[in-house]
């Protein structure tokens, strides 16, 4: 087992014991917990197997790229009728016996996912050559097909002009240097086609689902903290889970590595924004400073200030020692209702990361304006 299967199933363990704690916090019921975390456990193991690939599934995928790689080398060697061009020095049955020794290879019992890498690598290298056993007339053809290819994939538009700029003039002469820059071509296609391949079938799907289950069981932690009448934590969590939805609706778009790593790296800074929106927000509405009234009452005719719901939602006062009189009955009680209305707001603070630039607007009025006030002279 690797280091990143390792940590994964440490992950799924650490999401079942949350889980585990805020059903336990509800429900006080150790049945459901053991439900849920066998549940836990099950869902943990099945992203451990989708996530990371083992040895056996890494070889059925590596194999069938060989043979993909050999087709398409041996389907040059029919159009050029088995006769290398002029200019091409390549020797064909050397070619196959690459091609056999990378399979033998990956047979072995030995092998590893990361000498599976550099086996595939290898025989997409093989495949490349196939450009000096092309007849002329298809050289064009496979060059404009390939980047044409690119732009149905999305690539960035500067990615494929730069190659129709540098490489496909040289493609049109059709001699010795223009299948050389063909062979160019056909290394960057198959390097997007695994990135492509890469972010739909593994990137998109597994950041998806990551958030999806992180949404669903702050979500869930929140509510068990709002029922058992636990309004800090149960903000933060409704906090981090708005902050969740947030990066799950802006995801980064496809674009070239470079693009994407800072954009996965800004994602934990949009988390805590949202986190620290959440904290202010909700001292400011319980403070009074942003007034908020929510209807009462089976009719909604009554109104009620935020703060006076928060306060009666949080957890009671301790009793005192000495027998005290009772208190009257509070006019307003915590509702089914109030804890799904604590629940929305803290959601929303932490979902719009535009709310601080209004909070200092309201605690500083006029620092924005006195900033930018120019000097007098």
């Amino acid at each position: 087992m690797s280091q990143n299967q390792l940590l994964s199933g440490f992950a799924g363990i650490g999401i079942g014991i949350l889980l585990a704690w805020a059903l336990y916090s509800a429900t006080y019921q150790w049945a459901y917990v053991l439900v849920l975390g066998a549940v836990t456990l099950a869902i943990a193991s099945a992203m451990i197997w989708w996530w990371f690939p083992t040895v056996g599934r890494r070889r059925v995928n590596v194999l069938a790229s060989i043979m993909s790689a050999r087709a398409a080398f041996d389907e040059a060697i029919e159009r050029s009728k088995a006769i290398p061009p002029v200019g091409a020095n390549i020797e064909i049955a050397a070619i196959h016996g690459a091609f056999d020794e990378l399979r033998t290879k990956a047979l072995a019992l030995d092998v590893n996912t990361e000498a599976l890498d550099v086996i595939e690598e290898s025989a997409g290298g093989l495949s490349h050559l196939r450009a000096y056993l092309y007849p002329k007339e298809a050289l064009v053809p496979e060059a404009k097909l390939c980047l044409a290819t690119l732009k149905e994939w999305g690539v960035p538009g500067d990615v494929v002009t730069n190659l129709e700029r540098d490489l496909l003039p040289r493609v049109e002469k059709e001699d010795t240097a223009g299948r050389e820059a063909l062979r160019a071509i056909f290394e960057e296609y198959d390097s997007w086609s695994d990135y492509v391949d890469w972010y739909n079938s593994d990137y998109m799907p597994r950041l998806n689902i990551l958030f999806l289950l992180l949404v669903t069981i702050a979500i869930a932690l929140a509510l068990s903290r709002f029922v058992r009448q636990d309004v800090i934590l149960g903000f933060v969590f409704a906090g981090i889970s708005g902050a969740l939805v947030s990066v799950l609706t802006r995801l980064p778009k496809f674009g070239v590595y470079g693009e994407l790593s800072p954009a996965l790296l800004g994602i934990f800074s949009r988390v805590g924004t949202g986190l620290v929106a959440t904290a202010i927000g909700v001292g400011l509405l319980a403070s009074g400073i942003f007034t908020i009234t929510l209807p009462q009452g089976s009719a909604g005719t009554e109104s009620v200030s935020l703060p006076k719901v928060i306060e009666n939602c949080g957890r009671p006062k301790p009793a005192a020692l000495t027998p005290a009189p009772q208190p009257p009955k509070p006019s307003v009680e915590c509702t089914t209702g109030n804890l799904f209305t604590l629940l929305a707001i803290g959601i929303l603070l932490g979902f719009s990361e535009r709310a601080l630039p209004a909070f200092e607007d309201k605690l500083f009025p006029g620092s924005k304006s006195s900033s930018q006030k120019q000097p007098e002279k």
